[in-house]
């Protein structure tokens, strides 16, 4: 199992949301070899003793969940669909602690840095997803392109769209994934279709949390873009949110580059450092998750 940082569950279940949860076949048995962590990594060390593995193995899937392993000369009854991968390995879904879904769009676009990079490339393809006809197709394209690549769980920037983010727990919800998201906050140093109100922001993150929070596999993220592009009224409002509704995550950038680091220093001057602008604002504990965090 790869996993750049495991991702924790989140909160209670919510009332239902739209989207049916996938439709799992009920007994779905998996033959290869078996690869999987029973301890987690730990920074700069190799512990044999917590990586298993387990040539030739059946993996027993039942209604969507592992129920069993056992060895290859051990078939299961009739009852199970068999599926054989001789030689291939089967292992956990990986998990990306942070990725931008529009994103997909540019991979690959030219930039010089880190800010010219947003705004030639990035922000243009945000600013699509206010449109269904891109958000719909996007939040598909981009999940199916993480299942390609193993990956079943992820911590994920939509946009400052309340419907890009509908459409991604939609989407993730009808593929089983597990998906932290939430709508990105800013309201300054971005283009004018990228910026809302501290009230209409606090609004619609409200309406998001008591929809999709605790839903099936997702949780909601508290999103905050990076402190640049919001004002000293927007961070303390993203505080708020965190404080009344214990069980959320929250995300952001942090010390991406050197030219960011500078800017933070000159918004926000009575701060102690880059990470300390978060902490005043109460988005720093067990549940939040720093991007980057290069130029510390």
């Amino acid at each position: 199992m790869r996993a750049r940082r495991r991702a924790q569950r989140g909160g209670a279940a919510a009332p239902a949301a739209p989207g049916d949860p996938v439709t799992q076949p009920a007994k779905i048995a998996l033959r290869g070899d078996l690869l999987d962590f029973t301890a987690g990594p730990a920074w700069g060390e190799v512990d044999p003793a917590g990586v298993r593995w387990r040539p030739d193995h059946w993996l027993l899937v039942d209604g969507g969940r592992i129920v069993d392993a056992q060895p290859g000369h051990q078939p299961p009854g009739d009852d199970w669909a068999r599926h054989e991968y001789p030689g291939r390995l089967i292992l956990p879904g990986f998990i990306d602690t942070h990725v931008h879904s529009p994103q997909l769009d540019v991979i690959a676009s030219y930039g010089t840095e880190l800010l010219d990079w947003l705004d030639t490339h990035t922000f243009p393809a945000e600013t699509r997803y206010a449109d269904d006809a891109v958000a719909t197709p996007g939040a598909a394209r981009f999940l199916d392109a993480l299942l390609a690549h193993g990956t079943t769980s992820a911590v994920v920037f939509p946009t400052v769209h309340k419907l890009s983010v509908d459409r991604l727990f939609e989407a993730a919800t009808a593929r089983g994934m597990r998906i932290i998201a939430g709508k990105i906050l800013m309201d300054r140093h971005a283009p004018p279709a990228l910026c809302d109100d501290v009230e209409q922001a606090e609004r619609e993150c409200t309406e998001l949390i008591e929809r999709w929070h605790g839903h099936d596999r997702l949780a909601y993220a508290v999103t905050v873009r990076f402190a640049p592009t919001s004002t000293p009224e927007q961070l303390a409002m993203a505080g708020r949110l965190c404080t009344r509704h214990p069980g959320v995550y929250m995300q952001t950038h942090l010390a991406e580059n050197r030219a960011e680091v500078e800017w933070v220093r000159t918004l926000f001057p009575e701060a102690r450092s880059y990470l300390d602008v978060y902490a005043r604002n109460h988005l720093l504990d067990e549940r939040s998750v720093f991007a980057h965090g290069i130029w510390l």
